[in-house]
């Protein structure tokens, strides 16, 4: 239930229409999408069609499954990019980081990733 408010609350504060390789807050987007694309097989036999966040964090964790990264290394590589320079945004920011800390403990639970902890520090891996 909750992974569901936050991909709506994601869609509501992320844009990708200046570059679609970027996520940046505040530009709403359509709440309902009417061109909806084909999802994948592993979506279709999951039962879950991925997010565009969750798509992004499983890309870029592919592309360099060699190495092990902090959230704020994914977040730099997927281009996450967050505000504080004011209340609203910092609060909307803080909102978008604690999403995507869960985006990423749902990612490990459903098994698309990997964590490790090393003295302390998440380090997500690909599968």
């Amino acid at each position: 239930m909750f992974s569901w408010h936050f991909n709506f609350f994601i869609h509501l504060i992320l844009d990708r229409t200046e570059n679609p390789n970027s996520f940046k807050l505040f530009k709403s987007k359509p709440i309902l999408e009417k061109n909806k694309m084909p999802i994948s097989r592993s979506e279709f036999e999951s039962g879950k069609v991925l997010s565009e966040v969750e798509k992004a964090i499983v890309a870029y964790l592919e592309r360099n499954r060699n190495n092990a990264y902090t959230m704020g290394e994914i977040m730099d590589g997927i281009n996450f990019q967050t505000d504080f320079r004011d209340l609203w945004k910092a609060v909307l920011s803080g909102i978008a980081v604690v999403g995507l800390q869960v985006t990423l403990n749902n990612l490990v639970t459903e098994k698309r990733i990997r964590v490790n902890i090393i003295q302390g520090t998440y380090y997500y891996m690909a599968k």
